[in-house]
């Protein structure tokens, strides 16, 4: 690839999205980070769906993939706009725990507590 501009992901509102112009070089010198945060608590898609949301809400958020099967979720995201805090904090306020952080409450919970039916 040369230095050209060309159809690549730009900023917008903190996300990338993908359809305009934006210079390689630019491109190239995006901060992103992708972070595994390990999610206790699902137990059902609509969990995931749920943390899915909490995470894509937070400002600098790229892309977010959820595991229900592997109760984890991965989340590539600019580090001048989030912190890992940030992201693990989305998740409690979800109502669901994180890593070794999870709280004996959440890490009890039995049976789907998302609302969904």
């Amino acid at each position: 690839m040369t230095g050209d501009i060309g159809v690549l992901p730009h900023r917008c509102q903190g996300r990338l999205t993908v359809g305009s112009t934006f210079p390689l070089e630019a491109w190239k010198k995006l901060p992103m980070q992708t972070e595994r945060l390990e999610v206790t608590g699902m137990t059902c898609g609509g969990c995931s769906r749920k943390v899915n949301d909490a995470l894509k809400a937070v400002r600098g958020v790229n892309t977010v993939a959820v595991s229900l099967a592997d109760h984890e979720a991965t989340v590539s995201f600019d580090p001048e706009q989030a912190s890992l805090g940030q992201l693990e904090a989305a998740v409690r306020n979800a109502g669901y725990g994180v890593g070794e952080g999870a709280t004996a409450e959440t890490a009890q919970v039995s049976g789907c507590h998302c609302g969904a039916k």
